[in-house]
């Protein structure tokens, strides 16, 4: 989504800045201002989105009940010696409720490593995992209704 927002960004930046240089004189130096900004507003948002696909490493797990009534989306990221675990509910294609996280140790990523279960009830989930020092951690998440 942050590159579809990016690119959006540079296109109302870009059409601005046309919109405000037609106005003024057609003089050289506007013509060279607003390359400046347009070349400038581009490696912006490349340099930008280029961070974000490097910085994010978080991986996402979908998983269903088994009369497919719920489904939660479970996201595992480590960062130096911090590892974490989120788990949300999704209510939709598009939106998810963020429902709990927990910290895993050394960077640990169990979904990744299949150090998990995931147990449906009529109303729950739990989903447990270890936390990489040989113990196990659990989230559970109650569904409305």
């Amino acid at each position: 989504f942050q590159r579809v927002f990016n690119a959006l960004a540079f296109l109302c930046g870009t059409l601005l800045g046309i919109f405000r240089f037609r106005e003024t004189a057609r003089h050289l130096i506007h013509c060279i201002a607003l390359g400046s900004v347009i070349i400038g507003l581009a490696l912006l948002l490349l340099i930008s989105n280029s961070l974000i696909l490097l910085l994010d490493d978080r991986d996402i797990y979908s998983f269903s009940s088994p009369d497919n009534s719920h489904t939660i989306a479970v996201s595992e990221t480590s960062f130096l010696q911090n590892g974490n675990v989120t788990v949300y509910e999704r209510v939709s294609p598009f939106f998810v409720y963020l429902k709990e996280s927990k910290v895993t140790d050394d960077g640990y990523r169990p979904i990744s490593n299949k150090d998990y279960s995931v147990v449906w009830n009529k109303n729950d989930v739990t989903v447990s995992f270890g936390n990489g020092t040989g113990q196990t951690e659990s989230i559970t998440v109650t569904f409305d209704g």
